[in-house]
């Protein structure tokens, strides 16, 4: 990772395939992204964490390029803005944000190798802020097709909770939200608002 400008690149295995953390950048399309959209690329926002759950959308990406779906998939981690002075008393910001950034590459480098042995497109960003707000303006930013969200664990702490899905399923913005069960199979989860 470069510190000074706060991204790292690297492609992954396989021609046409790579992944990018770009720490809180704008997340715009390239050329190569556009004509992937006009020839009927399905592009995915994956929000990606520690948890387990959050990578049941990588087995849904797997299952439509298994049906023949010319899929990307979009891994967005979102970091939290530390504002606690307890916590910044001993670490600056840049320091909690460095920190943030190193375990997202490390979250979509870990999702994204099953996409990476099937030649599948996907890249992986980094924002810090409201995760609502962010998984939602990065859908709108990259043109994403669908964001996919595990279905909510019941008693379960998640940084994907009930709450976070719900939130995201009201709030969008003409993006289809997608809801997977832990075997990638898309449920019919309709959250109360």
């Amino acid at each position: 990772m470069n510190p000074a400008l706060g991204s790292h690149s690297h492609h992954g295995s396989g021609s046409g395939t790579g992944s990018i953390v770009r720490h809180n950048a704008q997340a715009a399309m390239s050329e190569e992204d556009r004509i992937g959209v006009a020839n009927g690329r399905l592009r995915l926002l994956i929000p990606i964490t520690a948890d387990e759950d959050s990578r049941w959308g990588v087995d849904y990406a797997l299952r439509l390029h298994e049906e023949g779906r010319d899929v990307e998939v979009c891994f967005l981690n979102v970091g939290e803005v530390i504002t606690q002075w307890q916590v910044l008393r001993s670490r600056t910001q840049a320091e909690i944000e460095k920190f943030q950034a190193e375990r997202a590459e490390a979250f979509i480098a870990e999702a994204s190798q099953p996409l990476a042995e099937k030649h599948i497109h996907f890249r992986g960003l980094f924002k810090q802020g409201d995760i609502v707000f962010s998984i939602l303006d990065t859908a709108e930013e990259l043109e994403c097709d669908e964001i996919v969200m595990p279905m909510p664990q019941t008693g379960l702490l998640s940084l994907l909770s009930r709450d976070i899905v719900t939130a995201v399923q009201r709030g969008q913005r003409g993006v289809q939200v997608t809801t997977v069960g832990r075997n990638g199979i898309a449920t019919d989860l309709q959250l109360r608002h």
